[in-house]
């Protein structure tokens, strides 16, 4: 492997960038198989509303690409969700144990990653480092 490739392991940035983006899919995903469950929302179906193929459905559930903000939106939109962002100061993040200061539902496990609640409660994840 490249110098290039571990240099990027290390760079704390691109570190945190990778962890927050695969948040953003995991919630993604976690949200579609919720909706799939309860009312038998498939990938077809998303595409279709949306007037994309199936496939683009796919790639974006599983990470490809770039995916918008306006993507991410639309998405969680078909789903009957909505995206919320909450970006605490890195100094404000305890180890996910406490209540955030602005009395919001605290989302973060003790390792720092997010958690998302019920179907019908906002998409919602923490920008945390």
């Amino acid at each position: 492997m490249s110098r290039r490739f571990f240099r990027r392991l290390t760079d704390p940035r691109r570190r945190d960038r990778a962890r927050f983006l695969g948040d953003i899919f995991a919630a993604l995903n976690r949200a579609f198989q919720e909706e799939a469950e309860q009312s038998g929302l498939t990938k077809a179906e998303i595409a279709k509303r949306l007037g994309v193929h199936r496939s683009v459905i796919t790639r974006r559930l599983s990470g490809q690409g770039n995916m918008t903000f306006e993507t991410l939106h639309d998405m969680a939109w078909v789903m009957g969700r909505r995206v919320t962002i909450h970006l605490p100061r890195r100094d404000d993040i305890g180890l996910g144990n406490s209540r955030p200061s602005d009395g919001s539902k605290d989302l973060t496990t003790s390792t720092g990653s997010p958690t998302f609640s019920s179907s019908k409660e906002p998409l919602r994840f923490s920008v945390n480092s």
